[in-house]
Order: structure tokens, then sequence, then C-alpha cells
């Protein structure tokens, strides 16, 4: 054994993999960074995924479509309100785009292709010579990788709307 990946880089390369069906993430609340946002989140399409290769460099770009519920707001922020669920979308798309290139990162480190990039690239050969001489293995290493995430909040989950904590002590 090499090295191991987390759980939530397994998430992350699951995602990237094409193989990501639903999970649960925890986020910080983007407002009050002391309290958490649980959401269950769902692949909404199939990854989408191109490679060109330039000047014997592979380009690589994934495309990755989810959506997802809030389960909880501890803050109480009203996030489920048409202004603020972008924010909410935005912080779960940086927190998981982060954890998707730091997966990458450690992969290449150990000319790994875990995402299945390869099937996708070696299409562009026209034979299998050409593509074993590629040797992609040792060519992903140098592979200058993009990701795009498409997150939209669907549902809130069992919830209509925030309400206010009413405390039966304070009159």
């Amino acid at each position: 054994m090499v090295d191991e990946l987390t759980g939530d880089e397994t998430r992350a390369m699951m995602m990237l993999m094409g193989d990501f069906k639903r999970g649960f993430f925890t986020i910080k609340d983007p407002k009050m960074p002391q309290y958490i946002v649980p959401l269950d989140i769902r692949t909404s399409r199939e990854r989408k995924v191109k490679v060109e290769i330039r000047n014997g460099i592979p380009y690589i770009h994934v495309m990755v479509e989810l959506e997802g519920d809030i389960l909880a707001i501890q803050s109480m922020i009203n996030y489920e309100s048409p202004e603020l669920k972008p924010t909410l979308e935005k912080a779960f798309t940086e927190q998981l785009k982060g954890e998707m290139y730091k997966t990458i990162d450690k992969c290449k480190k150990l000319d790994c292709d875990a995402f299945k990039f390869g099937q996708v690239a070696c299409r562009k050969f026209l034979t299998i010579q050409d593509w074993e001489g590629y040797d992609w293995n040792k060519q992903f290493k140098n592979a200058q990788i993009t990701v795009d995430i498409d997150f939209t909040i669907r549902r809130t989950g069992t919830m209509l709307k925030s309400s206010p904590i009413n405390d039966s002590e304070v009159k």
C-alpha cells in the first residue's frame, strides 16, 4: 500500500469517477461559521469529462452536476429564501471543489489515475500501440485538470421556513 484516501477524499474521487450516488455533507454556515448546515447531496446527471492532449500534456475538464436538500439550519438564518439560497450553494460548491483538487493533487503525486480519465483519453489515440507508447500513468502527473460543479438546492427537506426559537422562560 502506498497511501490511503480519507472519507472526504474518497467521496470526491467517486464524484470525479462518476460513481457517486448520494451522501450527507456538512458545511460551515456561510454567515455564522460557528454553526454547520447539513446537506443531503445527490448526483443529478452523469459527470462529463473532456480530454485534450496538446504538446503531449493532457488537459482535462470535468463537469459534475449535483443537487441537494437542506436538512437543518442551526443558525436559524432563512437560507430557504430565494435571496440566500445561492449563498449556501456557493459555500458548498467551494468546499467540495477544494476537496476535489486536493484529491486530484494527491493522486497525481502517486502517478495514479483513480478517476478513470484514461478511459476518455485513450479515445484520442488511433492505435493501441500509440496509447501504450504515450504511457498515460506517467503523463497523468502533468495533466492540467479543471473541475466545474453545478450544484442546486432543490428542496429544503421537511423545512418550509426557519422559525425563531421560542424560549418559554423569557417573557
